[in-house]
């Protein structure tokens, strides 16, 4: 979980204006653990919301820094481990939701594994 939510820190400085106030939660159940970033600035318009996670697709259209890869990636992670990544936003509250299974499913256990 901490790879794949990693981000969330440092797109505040980044894609907010200064004085937004951003919120971690975290809490865990039987099966899953959750992570969710929440601030309260000015949101994503609801036509772009689901674009947000497409590669290289990037709200500011150029104005802030970085390659639009970092909620691509965080899906994808999400996903090969059994979780899932959505997002809701309006003006004053934007909130990034991170599931994923306590223990992984084993079939993606293995795809997930390093080699030595």
């Amino acid at each position: 979980m901490p790879r794949t939510g990693n981000g969330a820190p440092g797109n505040r400085q980044t894609h907010h204006p200064p004085g937004t106030q951003v919120t971690l939660r975290t809490r865990t159940g039987d099966a899953y653990a959750w992570l969710e970033v929440e601030d309260d600035g000015p949101g994503i318009p609801v036509e772009q919301l689901e674009r947000v996670f497409d590669r290289f697709y990037r709200v500011e259209e150029g104005i802030a820094p970085g390659t639009g890869l970092g909620l691509a990636i965080a899906r994808e992670l999400a996903t090969l481990m059994g979780g899932r990544v959505r997002a809701t936003s309006r003006p004053g509250r934007t909130v990034f939701a991170l599931e994923l299974a306590r223990t992984p499913a084993p079939d993606r256990a293995e795809r997930l594994a390093v080699p030595r």
